[in-house]
């Protein structure tokens, strides 16, 4: 009979010894936000509500109550971000801020009538960035500066497929083989690009560098004038499910992927964590991500989760 039980309690141990150990993580279902199920962009203001891009409008929590705001014409918001107490937004040819009244209700207010001698060529606005006084408004094609209550229009002549501050520089990352800078509200060429041979679709700033990403090519870092491929075991694993996103904060990366949820990566363990539908998330295609006070939003493809990534609980 002991040895039986030596062999339950040996199995058991094997069983609870081979479960990943979990950070809590919550999900918003359509059905609690009542709005369509892709959210493209997640912002927090100093406040701390969320407020998400989402295929119906913007969507506001402010911890307890969901509210869906849409546009006047009414299109999808494809990117979103809290500046000062103005809630900039992107969408189909069109991009402002809203704000909110005496009553707390949020109003819009486009930005597109002061672009001058310019036409919209079916663009939609894939991302947002605050650099000092300015906003920048990206789409595939095009970088609109907004600065003084004026907008002025860079012409890329390659796909814009990401723009990010690194070193006091704002860099353009595109479909050629080079990294721009904005410099002077031109475009100039910051980094060449040889290593590889597929676009980077996204970067990001560390205290390492930079790294770069690609679709399925892994992530490659870029420091002291040298791109070298990054050397962690979970480039291997990024290279497998479609990278899309990465962001950074206090000493972690997550790394937001098409097929495969988010990767966490922590830069002082040197490990990684997977989070994915069969570990809780609604969804295993993440678009969009913003940290916050030990917080990950994450917007799906369906539903939006919250992951709590420095919990002193944790789940097998």
């Amino acid at each position: 009979m002991k040895y039986f039980l030596f062999f339950i309690s040996f199995c058991f141990t094997l069983v609870l010894f081979s479960q990943k150990i979990l950070p809590p993580i919550y999900n918003y279902k359509i059905f609690d936000y009542n709005a369509a199920s892709q959210n493209w962009g997640i912002t927090i203001d100093k406040e701390g509500g969320s407020y998400i891009a989402n295929n119906k409008g913007l969507l506001s929590y402010n911890g307890e109550e969901w509210i869906l705001n849409k546009l006047p014409n009414g299109t999808i918001i494809r990117s979103v971000k809290a500046v000062g107490n103005k809630i900039y937004t992107g969408s189909y040819e069109e991009f402002g801020y809203w704000v909110k009244n005496e009553f707390g209700t949020l109003i819009y207010t486009s930005l597109t009538h002061l672009i001058k001698n310019y036409k919209f060529t079916n663009e939609e606005f894939w991302q947002i960035l605050a650099y000092e006084d300015s906003i920048i408004f990206r789409s595939f094609s095009t970088i609109y500066i907004y600065k003084n209550d004026t907008i002025k229009v860079l012409d890329v002549d390659v796909i814009v497929t990401d723009i990010e501050v690194h070193e006091d520089k704002i860099l353009v990352s595109g479909a050629k083989s080079t990294i721009f800078k904005i410099e002077n509200d031109l475009l100039v060429p910051f980094l060449e690009i040889s290593s590889f041979n597929e676009t980077i679709i996204t970067m990001l700033s560390i205290p390492q560098g930079l790294l770069l990403g690609t679709k399925l090519e892994g992530v490659f870092l870029y420091a002291d004038g040298k791109i070298v491929e990054w050397d962690k075991p979970l480039n291997s694993e990024l290279k497998k499910y479609q990278l899309n996103e990465m962001i950074f904060s206090d000493g972690k990366v997550a790394f937001g992927t098409i097929k495969k949820g988010v990767f966490l990566f922590d830069m002082h363990k040197n490990s990684f964590l997977n989070l994915d539908r069969e570990t809780g998330l609604q969804n295993n295609t993440v678009l969009a991500m913003v940290y916050y006070e030990n917080q990950l939003w994450l917007g799906l493809d369906n539903g939006i989760d919250r992951v709590i990534t420095n919990s002193p609980i944790n789940y097998y």
